[in-house]
């Protein structure tokens, strides 16, 4: 198939649709609540599923509702066994969860059977494929794409069909073949408080609608089509044995191969023959299935791929790095990559099990068949994917680097100001929004991988000054939190081009040899998987796009959902089947609800209403009349007030003491003038308009396309000032940084509008040369200076800029750089010569 190229004018907005797509009118039924009998029978069933409610509560209700309206013709259920039948009825609306039995041979040629729970994955994805209101959304075509940068087109990636290994694939099917791409994620999960109780879900997404779609909670998104079974010793003296072991990874294979048997027959490669189906937008279509990605932990990777672990000879389920130079990266891989033939070849011999052994060992393989192995055309090992989640956040810093931070504090007694130094200072970072604030760091572990991510971004500008930088250790750990976290900005990155991805390339070795670095001054173990892992996200990237379409984070929040329906709606007998049930009209209630909306059309709604965090939840949303200045909106619009009462009110912060004056000053600049073209001359009754808060929208640096910063000049923000701070425009190219002091809407005597803000400004430190520390550490020095009257619409972005504190004299900071990828690029653009960013 020849993949289809798109001009950059396509790319305005979202991606294009398919060129052949038809139009939906007419494919969505009229009725698609059926086979319940109403609109309204249909609501009630979701929310009696949605709250959990018991066979005796759904009874209750129905007496209730029916002594409210005794006559309603909107509600036909009598009672739960109507409900419980509706559900029955509406079953076959999506494929329903079977139980399979699965023989496992053991030890002494005995056999041990187990239960695979599983809905036929392809004709869920068929579902997802027929659907006429995600026909608009699939995509069906590889694309390249390229973007003008600096004088050169530079391609960029993004999702999945962006990417290399889709090109490929493509280029290699017949022009009548549609691949139909899958993202497969397997992990344990304890569902009880305890732990006593486990579940061990796989769950799917189709790479062929978009990441917000695929990994969003909507229909079409990722959901549970198995349930794998856990292997419990049957024996006390069992565990820990190899033969148990190899039993355990024994299931596991002959139990995944229910879920891809579903796809293994569809499409015939080497005789390219296939079957035609209908997709949602009316046209027939050859369809391939194929595994793209597969995603999960190291432990599930080591599962999926059959390799030994962090105890084998060889760690990596990608390459064949040694156990004892997993800390070395490099810009491109180092070792040789692993192949499903290596493994297969010896696997497949006729020689004994030890003799097996012997061969794979080495290698760090098991000797077992491999149920990837059955996939014709699938390299098992280019599809297991790095995981952001587990590798960085929940991995090499809180299990490493913010180890050693807390272990080098942990110390003797005599550190014990310097740990609640280290608190008081997390404690007195200012607030920024959708960031964790942290009261405690030293002596807490967190169970939410968030929170090790923002504390990351921060612990360097925040801590470096807790201990003397003259302690080798303390500063080195220092320059590897740094290295580390420019490493993790570039992994969250949702676009990637040919610069980001070299950039990215070439700060793997940098942070190795700050590894070496601090080998020689303490003696910590860095030859582990999680120190390597990050050696393929790279490639990774360019053959799948970015990490968020491998990421588990989506598919672990599946995790809460299973745990509230075992906790909540079973009677703890045969949870498998039970889960399942309940799972599945949870998908059968999404997809009717998603054609209901359809039907309804789109919602009006605000588009910014899904950006509403709780801590926005005050005053601000009330504004119904908010102003707006091109990219810039200022809600939360008190009285008019006075100028005197300004500098009245704030006379106690000195830059207020001349605000009337200095305004004045700022307007003459701007060429205002007062009544009959009169030079202006502010009266200390003059008035403006006090707004609270502010809403800039930016084009991303990363994307491309608009974002909001919601920034808050408040005096009492939940009962606490916060004045947060920005980048704006001096000229074209040049940009400089502020704290928001007051924002205000002054009216001209030609009742022209004049959005303003007064900024403490901040100047960048440029030292010559720069210290050390500054450069090490990626510390980026601003200065407070004085006071700034700029107009609001020179506002770029928000910017989060903590105190230094380490200064003395109170008057540096530092600009956050690594807050989000737009900043650390747009600092990058316009500091790169000054800070080391």
């Amino acid at each position: 198939m020849r993949p289809i190229f798109y001009g950059l004018s396509d790319f305005i907005g979202d991606y294009p649709e398919p060129r052949e797509s038809a139009s939906t009118a007419g494919r969505i039924p009229a009725t698609p609540w059926a086979p319940f009998h109403t609109r309204f029978d249909f609501d009630f069933a979701y929310f009696a599923l949605d709250a959990g409610l018991t066979k005796a509560q759904v009874n209750t209700l129905l007496s209730l509702i029916r002594r409210l309206a005794p006559n309603t013709t909107e509600l036909t259920f009598r009672s739960y066994k109507d409900l419980r039948d509706a559900w029955k009825k509406a079953e076959s609306k999506q494929p329903a969860f079977k139980m399979y039995t699965v023989p496992v041979k053991y030890i002494h040629q005995t056999v041990r059977t187990y239960h695979v729970w599983s809905r036929n994955l392809w004709d869920w994805a068929l579902n997802l494929i027929r659907d006429p209101i995600l026909a608009k959304r699939m995509v069906w075509n590889a694309t390249k794409q390229y973007k003008y940068i600096n004088g050169v087109w530079e391609r960029f990636i993004d999702e999945p069909h962006t990417a290399n290994i889709w090109w490929d694939m493509e280029t290699a099917l017949p022009n009548d073949v549609y691949p139909v791409m899958f993202i497969l994620y397997a992990d344990k999960t304890k569902l009880s408080s305890f732990g006593s109780q486990k579940g061990y879900p796989v769950v799917a997404r189709l790479a062929n609608l978009p990441c917000d779609v695929r990994n969003g909670d909507g229909y079409g998104g990722g959901q549970v089509v198995g349930f794998l079974p856990i292997v419990s010793v049957e024996d006390s003296n069992e565990e820990g044995k190899l033969s148990f072991t190899t039993h355990k990874r024994a299931v596991w294979h002959e139990s995944f191969w229910v879920i891809l048997q579903a796809i293994s027959s569809v499409y015939d490669w080497g005789s390219g023959r296939g079957q035609k189906f209908p997709c949602g937008d009316g046209i027939e279509r050859v369809l391939y299935p194929k595994v793209l990605i597969l995603s999960g932990d190291y432990e599930e990777q080591c599962m999926m791929s059959l390799i030994r672990g962090a105890g084998g000879i060889e760690t990596c389920p990608v390459c064949h790095v040694p156990q004892d130079k997993q800390h070395i990266l490099g810009t491109h891989n180092l070792f040789p990559l692993r192949t499903n033939e290596e493994g297969q070849f010896i696997v497949n011999q006729e020689i004994s099990d030890t003799r097996k052994n012997i061969l794979l060992g080495p290698k760090g393989l098991r000797p077992l068949q491999n149920v990837f192995w059955r996939i014709e055309e699938f390299d098992l090992h280019k599809a297991l994917s790095w995981d952001r989640l587990h590798a960085y956040h929940g991995g090499l810093f809180s299990d490493h680097l913010f180890d050693e931070f807390q272990k080098i504090l942990a110390g003797t007694e005599s550190l014990r100001n310097d740990r609640i130094r280290a608190n008081t200072q997390f404690d007195h970072l200012p607030r920024w929004r959708d960031f964790n604030h942290f009261v405690e760091v030293v002596s807490v572990n967190f169970a939410d991988g968030s929170k090790y991510e923002d504390i990351s971004k921060v612990i360097v500008p925040c801590a470096y000054n807790i201990l003397p930088l003259e302690n080798r250790r303390w500063y080195l750990l220092m320059k590897l939190n740094r290295h580390y976290i420019i490493l993790d900005v570039y992994a969250g990155m949702k676009r990637h081009t040919t610069i980001t991805l070299t950039s990215l390339r070439e700060m793997l070795p940098k942070f190795s040899q700050v590894v070496e670095e601090y080998k020689l001054v303490h003696k910590k173990n860095w030859d582990f998987p999680k120190a390597h892992s990050h050696q393929h996200e790279p490639d990774d990237i360019e053959n799948k796009g970015v990490t968020r379409n491998f990421n588990t984070k989506p598919s672990e929040h599946s995790h809460h959902a299973l745990k509230t329906i075992y906790q909540t709606r079973t009677n703890f007998k045969h949870v498998e089947q039970q889960i399942a049930n309940i799972e599945h009209n949870f998908l059968v209630a999404k997809g009717i609800r998603h054609l209901m909306d359809a039907l309804d059309g789109p919602a009006e709604v605000d588009d910014d209403a899904v950006l509403i965090t709780a801590e926005d939840l005050d005053e601000d949303w009330e504004d119904t009349n908010p102003f707006q200045f091109g990219q810039v909106m200022l809600g939360s619009r008190d009285a008019h007030v006075s100028f005197a009462f300004i500098e009245q009110s704030r006379s106690d912060d000195h830059a207020f003491s001349t605000f009337r004056t200095g305004f004045n000053a700022f307007l003459e600049a701007l060429g205002v003038v007062g009544k009959n073209k009169s030079k202006i001359v502010l009266k200390p009754t003059d008035q403006i308009i006090q707004s609270k808060y502010l809403k800039v929208y930016y084009n991303s640096e990363v994307t491309w396309e608009e974002t909001v910063d919601y920034l808050r000049c408040n005096p009492s923000f939940h009962n606490t000032p916060r004045y947060d701070c920005v980048m704006f425009l001096v000229d074209k190219n040049t940009v400089k940084f502020g704290r928001l002091k007051e924002v205000f809407v002054y009216e001209t005597s030609a009742a022209e509008l004049i959005p303003s803000a007064f900024l403490e400004l901040f100047e960048v430190v440029v030292d010559t040369p720069r210290s050390t520390i500054d450069i090490d550490l990626g510390l980026c020095r601003v200065r407070s200076s004085g006071t700034i009257f700029i107009h609001a619409e020179s506002i770029v972005r928000g910017a989060y800029i903590i105190p230094d504190f380490g200064d003395a004299a109170h008057r540096d900071y530092f600009v956050v750089d690594v807050i989000d990828d737009d900043m650390f690029l747009r600092c990058k653009k316009h500091f790169g010569t000054i800070w080391s960013t």
